[in-house]
């Protein structure tokens, strides 16, 4: 829970201040890149986790992807450049991504399915809570603590303090009643999917540099675009045949979508994702370069978010 809400603010800390990285760097046409780059690693990589936490364990993942987070929220906060700030958001979506994602699966270990709803409830709630106060936090650093860096900085010793509470206090249940893995580390790296996780990583690598740059750095009509969105659709061409007809072990299972609710759902969350991330890191930009707000009332406007998440 408590990476859930370090994921959680880390995402409205950096949309209330954005516009005061943009001026540091004199970078506001690319400051888009902040978000797209923690979004764009995060996306790539969060459905590996699943398969790769049945092979290798719940806890080692979930402690590799708090320590990830960690290097990259330092990172952000020591870097000189702008890109180098784009690399380290990447670095922390890899780390942030699992830890949502991680938690939802490990609660399913340990939770009996008749309270698997309370449990999945409290996660949304603490998700609720750091969405509302990341945004505080951040223009609170902003305005009056030390400059944008210290909001990233001040994430370090938190996502420590998860890994090591993980560490100490987490008790799974054998894994002969979770899943049947390969013993030796060679088995369990052989039993990976690695083409499979490979085509998803290039396919969605692919598509959201694309979605990003259309428009803005790349014409549509330029042959640049052109390629990319060819080399995006072959993409997932391929890694639909490997998941459908030549894994053994898909990395992420296609034919669970022929389920209507898995489907249903699915979608329901893509949509209510697509809304999510528009409101987080639009609105701030408008609240900053068109009414002129500081960070620190961009962030109190984030915090009606925390009612709609948690209760909704």
């Amino acid at each position: 829970y408590l990476g859930i809400f370090l994921a959680a603010a880390d995402g409205t800390l950096v949309s209330t201040i954005m516009a005061q990285i943009a001026s540091e760097f004199n970078e506001l046409p690319r400051i888009s890149w902040i978000a797209t780059a923690y979004l764009l690693s995060s996306a790539t990589f969060q459905p590996l986790y699943g398969k790769l936490s049945d092979i290798f364990g719940r806890k080692p993942l979930l402690m590799i992807n708090n320590i990830v987070f960690f290097i990259g929220c330092l990172m952000c906060g020591l870097t000189p450049s702008f890109w180098g700030l784009v690399g380290a958001r990447f670095i922390s979506g890899i780390g942030g991504g699992g830890v949502t994602s991680m938690c939802s699966i490990t609660i399913s270990d340990i939770v009996p399915l008749r309270d698997r709803a309370l449990y999945q409830g409290m996660c949304n709630f603490f998700f609720g809570l750091g969405t509302a106060c990341g945004g505080v936090v951040g223009g609170w650093f902003s305005d009056h603590g030390g400059g944008w860096r210290m909001a990233f900085l001040i994430q370090v010793p938190l996502s420590a303090l998860s890994s090591l509470l993980i560490a100490v206090f987490m008790k799974l249940p054998p894994r002969s009643k979770r899943v049947n893995s390969p013993a030796s580390i060679k088995n369990k790296l052989l039993s990976v999917d690695w083409i499979g996780a490979s085509a998803l990583v290039v396919f969605l690598s692919l598509f959201l540099v694309t979605a990003s740059l259309g428009g803005k750095e790349i014409a549509f009509n330029s042959k640049t675009f052109v390629a990319l969105c060819i080399g995006s659709s072959l993409a997932c061409a391929f890694f639909i045949g490997v998941e459908l007809y030549g894994a053994k072990d898909p990395i992420l299972p296609l034919s669970f979508l022929r389920n209507r609710s898995v489907l249903g759902s699915s979608f329901s969350n893509w949509f209510c994702m697509m809304a999510i991330m528009t409101t987080s890191y639009y609105l701030p930009i408008y609240y900053s370069g068109v009414l002129n707000m500081t960070p620190t009332s961009i962030g109190k406007r984030i915090m009606p978010n925390f009612f709609s998440t948690a209760f909704g």
